[in-house]
């Protein structure tokens, strides 16, 4: 069943090896642009001074994702909780 593998010497299958994982990574760095969407962009509105229904409203209409997190970091504060 395996007799293409064992037939070569062994340096011919780690080169063959080699070459497979370079073919797949540059398949998958061309695919990447693809993907990430890769040069294109949207500009976010400014939404300040918005009540929060009205924010999520109107980006949800430009075709944004909201997610509202309602947590803040601070890198000069400490907090503890006991």
């Amino acid at each position: 069943m395996f007799k293409f593998l064992t037939n070569r010497p062994l340096w011919v299958n780690i080169l063959a090896a080699i070459a497979l994982v370079l073919l797949i990574l540059f398949i998958f760095l061309q695919l990447l642009g693809l993907i990430t969407k890769h040069g294109q962009y949207l500009t976010v509105p400014s939404v300040t001074g918005k009540n929060t229904k009205d924010a999520v409203k109107f980006l949800e209409s430009k075709g944004f994702e909201v997610v509202i997190q309602d947590s803040i970091y601070t890198d000069t504060q400490r907090w503890v909780l006991y």
